[in-house]
């Protein structure tokens, strides 16, 4: 998917001379969102970032049910608790984003192209 991007930015930049300063800026941009995004993806097949993540994934199920099932958890577990899973979000949330920008730019240079 990123080679396709990149494939398609060279497209637009090829062009530049048919577009306006608005539109260079606008390239210049997707091309570090993509940029960053590669960094992310590229760390999220490695295989130590895959079990993180899936451990992650797991901790925030067992967190859940325990929020919602144990009524015996004191207030300090509780927040503790919160606490713990708005970081497994803010974690896992690097990785979402990175593909939701990669698409976005997909998107938006298929619509500057067609």
């Amino acid at each position: 998917m990123i080679d396709q991007v990149n494939t398609k930015l060279e497209k637009i930049k090829d062009k530049l001379d048919e577009y306006g300063p608005s539109s260079r800026s606008q390239i210049i941009e997707w091309e570090k969102k993509v940029k960053k995004a590669m960094e992310v993806l590229s760390l999220e097949q490695t295989k130590a970032i895959q079990l993180i993540i899936e451990k992650y994934k797991k901790d925030e199920e067992d967190i859940n049910y325990m929020l919602t099932n144990d009524e015996k958890m004191t207030e300090a577990e509780r927040v503790w608790c919160f606490k713990k899973k708005a970081w497994i979000k803010d974690f896992l949330s690097l990785f979402e984003n990175a593909h939701s920008d990669v698409e976005s730019v997909t998107k938006a240079i298929d619509n500057e192209l067609n």
